[in-house]
C-alpha cells in the first residue's frame, strides 16, 4: 500500500466534498477551518492534482476530485459497514430524509411510532423543503418527491396512486348544505399550487368553473387541509395526506367525485445508497405503509384528464 495517502486527510476530503464548504466540514469534524484546509492541501500535494476549485465560501470538486470522491465514499462506507457488523455493540445508524413540508407534517409525523418499530437502530432526521435535493451537497440519503418524474441518474420508485377529492369539516358541509359537486361553486375553495387543481376536478365531474365565488391558492397542501379543518372552506385533498383526518372524521368528503392524479409520491435516492442498511429499511417500510394506507388504483369515479406539467 505504498500509494495510500494519510487516512485523516482522506476523511477530511470526504466530509468537505459531501458538505461543499470547508467551514461546514470543520464544524462536523470538530476542528478549525484552517486545519481542514491544511489536510486538503496535504492530500492534493500527495496526489499531485487539484481536488477542489474555490468559489467564494464554497468549494467545488474538479473532475479528478469527483472521481476520487466516488471511490473514497464507497471505501469509507464499506469500512463503516464492516466495522458495525464486527462490533460487539452495533453503532446506531443515521438516515437523512428530505421531503416537502406537507408530506412531513401530514404523513410522516403521524407514523413515527410505526417507523421506530421498523428501524429501532436508525436515527431519522427529516428535512422539509420545496427545493430540489442535491444529495451530495445537502448530505441527504433519501428524498420523497411529489411529481411525475423521471429524475435521471437516480433510483426512483412510485409509492402509491394519488386521488384528489374535496374535503371539509363536518360543520362546514352541514352549514353550506353541500351535497352535489355543483354546490361547491358558491363556497370558498382551497387549492394547492403544485399539481392539478379545482379547474381540473370540476371539469372532470362536469361542473363549469367560470363562475366560482372564491379560490384561495396555497403552496403547501397541509396548510389547505388545516384551513379546511378550521371551517374556512373546502380543500382539494390528496388521498395520502387526508387519510388520517378522514379516518378520525375531523374531515369529511361532502360530495362524490374524485380525480386520479398524474402526480405521485416517489422514493428517490442515488443508486449506490440502496446498498446501505438504513436506506433499505426505510425503503421497505415506507413502501408498505403507503400501500397499506393508499387509495385503490382501480376505483376511478371520474375520468382523469391530462394536466399541465408541474
Amino acid at each position: 500500500m505504498k500509494n495510500l495517502p494519510p487516512l485523516n486527510a482522506v476523511r477530511v476530503f470526504e466530509v468537505s466534498a459531501r458538505l461543499g464548504t470547508f467551514s461546514n466540514a470543520a464544524a462536523e469534524l470538530g476542528v478549525t477551518q484552517g486545519a481542514v484546509s491544511r489536510q486538503i492541501r496535504l492530500l492534493e500535494d500527495r496526489l499531485g492534482l487539484q481536488l477542489f476549485r474555490r468559489t467564494g465560501r464554497r468549494v467545488n470538486l474538479t473532475q479528478e476530485g469527483r472521481d476520487y470522491y466516488t471511490t473514497v465514499r464507497r471505501a469509507l462506507e464499506a469500512i463503516d459497514t464492516k466495522s458495525a457488523q464486527l462490533s460487539r455493540k452495533r453503532a446506531r445508524q443515521k438516515l437523512v430524509v428530505s421531503t416537502v413540508p406537507s408530506f412531513a407534517t401530514k404523513w410522516l409525523a403521524p407514523r413515527l411510532t410505526s417507523w421506530r418499530t421498523a428501524g429501532p437502530d436508525i436515527d431519522l432526521r427529516i428535512i422539509s423543503s420545496y427545493e430540489p435535493t442535491d444529495f451530495r451537497r445537502d448530505g441527504v440519503d433519501v428524498a420523497i418527491r411529489y411529481g411525475r418524474g423521471p429524475w435521471p441518474g437516480l433510483h426512483v420508485e412510485r409509492l402509491a396512486v394519488e386521488e384528489l377529492f374535496p374535503v371539509c369539516s363536518p360543520g362546514y358541509a352541514k352549514a353550506h348544505r353541500l351535497r352535489q359537486p355543483k354546490d361547491l361553486v358558491r363556497v370558498m375553495l382551497l387549492d394547492r399550487e403544485m399539481t392539478e387543481g379545482w379547474a381540473e376536478w370540476l371539469a372532470a365531474v362536469g361542473v363549469p368553473s367560470a363562475d366560482l365565488r372564491s379560490i384561495v391558492r396555497m403552496r403547501d397542501a397541509a396548510a389547505a387541509l388545516e384551513a379546511a379543518l378550521g371551517g374556512q372552506g373546502v380543500a382539494l385533498a390528496n388521498s395520502s395526506l387526508a387519510a388520517a383526518d378522514l379516518a378520525s372524521k375531523r374531515l369529511v368528503r361532502p360530495v362524490a367525485g374524485m380525480l386520479v392524479s398524474a402526480h405521485a409520491y416517489h422514493f428517490v435516492c442515488p443508486p449506490s445508497a440502496l446498498e446501505r442498511h438504513s436506506v433499505d429499511v426505510f425503503r421497505n417500510w415506507i413502501a408498505k405503509e403507503m400501500q397499506r394506507t393508499s387509495a385503490p388504483a382501480a376505483r376511478p369515479e371520474v375520468r382523469r384528464r391530462q394536466s399541465q406539467p408541474a
